[in-house]
């Protein structure tokens, strides 16, 4: 028997530009309609039968692999009567516990077994499984009682995981609603160096500004006067940091690159729920100095006042913007990158309310979330 290769299903590449999650789901079920009018053995008695007994094997087993079995249409046909003690005996044989790969006949006897290596390609394995598909029916048993099956190519079923690894992974993720949690890590997170060092410049670029800009003062006070300087266009450096840390920790699909409005503005930081239904929205905006986009002098300075109220005011049209658009928003969080020098200035959204929003807007203000400032700050500059 074939050696499979296995891993999960690399991230989704959502792109909703001009288009809506509805659409994308109504043509999502399209496609598994179609899938199922060409594919219409799974509609038969016999493999209802089939796939009902295996559920009712995962239901009555705690398992935290995944399996792959195989059996031809044929034998799914023909299977003996009163199958299923024999199927759950051949499960929980040796062989059948200690095989990750197994072909059975009509008789649920198995009849080849094999050790599979997972590997680390998913389109391998989806192409792996759906060639053996087009001999065997294939059932992958996995965690959580859950069973995808390849029939002729075509694959069905919800699970992404192909291997225990990722499964793991994603199984240790929070889902969206635990978002809030996650800011409080992250916090944490910004006061380690390798984390914070990137988004500040460097300690020589430091040294060269100084000679740039003819300062007079000692090297040593000037560092630690300008420590502060942030890299040229920080926002992009700030978000993508904050992109990665909660890819890593959410039940969430991430848009690749930002959502583009129908009116053409940018939002940054956009995910969707586990349904793909929901949306989630981040803006981030940053306060503090940038160094030039020629490096050798002082460049963008923002305060308190670009803030509040222009940046709440614009994250929170955006929701009504995404709920004009049809696209089901449930919450937009505002987050600030504080780089000033003042590390004691109070938070840049202090006190705010829907008094500052124009009128078209104030009804969405329910939905808006100003995030607690990240503070961040060059301890030790590189």
């Amino acid at each position: 028997m074939c050696s499979a290769k296995l891993l999960v299903i690399k991230t989704m590449d959502f792109n909703f530009k001009r288009n809506s999650a509805f659409k994308d789901l109504i043509k999502a079920k399209e496609t598994e309609i179609m899938k199922r009018t060409f594919n219409s053995f799974q509609e038969t008695n016999e493999f209802k039968v089939f796939h009902n007994a295996l559920l009712t094997y995962l239901n009555s087993r705690e398992r935290q692999d995944i399996k792959a079995l195989l059996i031809t249409k044929e034998h799914v046909k023909n299977i003996i009567p009163n199958f299923y003690p024999k199927l759950q005996s051949a499960l929980d044989s040796d062989i059948g516990i200690q095989y990750n790969s197994l072909i059975l006949d009509s008789n649920m006897d198995i009849v080849e077994h094999e050790m599979i290596s997972q590997k680390s390609d998913s389109n391998e394995a989806r192409k792996l499984y759906a060639e053996l598909s087009k001999d065997y029916l294939v059932f992958l048993l996995l965690p959580k009682k859950v069973i995808k099956y390849f029939i002729d190519g075509d694959d069905f079923g919800d699970s992404i995981f192909f291997t225990i690894d990722d499964y793991i992974s994603y199984d240790e993720k929070m889902p969206i609603q635990r978002i809030n949690e996650l800011f409080i890590e992250y916090r944490q997170n910004l006061t380690m160096r390798n984390t914070y060092c990137k988004f500040f410049i460097s300690k020589s670029h430091l040294k060269s500004l100084r000679a740039d800009m003819k300062d007079n003062l000692d090297e040593k006070k000037f560092i630690e006067k300008y420590k502060h300087l942030l890299q040229n266009k920080p926002e992009d450096i700030f978000r993508e940091d904050l992109r990665l840390f909660l890819s890593g920790k959410l039940k969430a699909n991430f848009l690749a690159k930002e959502l583009i409005l129908e009116n053409f503005k940018r939002l940054d930081i956009v995910m969707l729920d586990e349904s793909g239904n929901d949306f989630y929205l981040i803006e981030v905006k940053w306060v503090g100095t940038s160094i030039h986009g020629d490096g050798k002098k002082i460049g963008t300075s923002y305060d308190e006042l670009d803030i509040t109220p222009a940046a709440i005011k614009q994250s929170v049209s955006y929701i009504n913007q995404l709920s004009a658009e049809r696209k089901n928003i449930k919450i937009a969080y505002l987050a600030v990158f504080d780089a000033r020098e003042d590390q004691s200035q109070r938070d840049t959204g202090f006190d705010i309310n829907e008094d500052i929003l124009d009128a078209k807007d104030r009804k969405f203000f329910n939905q808006f979330r100003k995030i607690d400032d990240f503070k961040v700050k060059n301890f030790h500059p590189n």
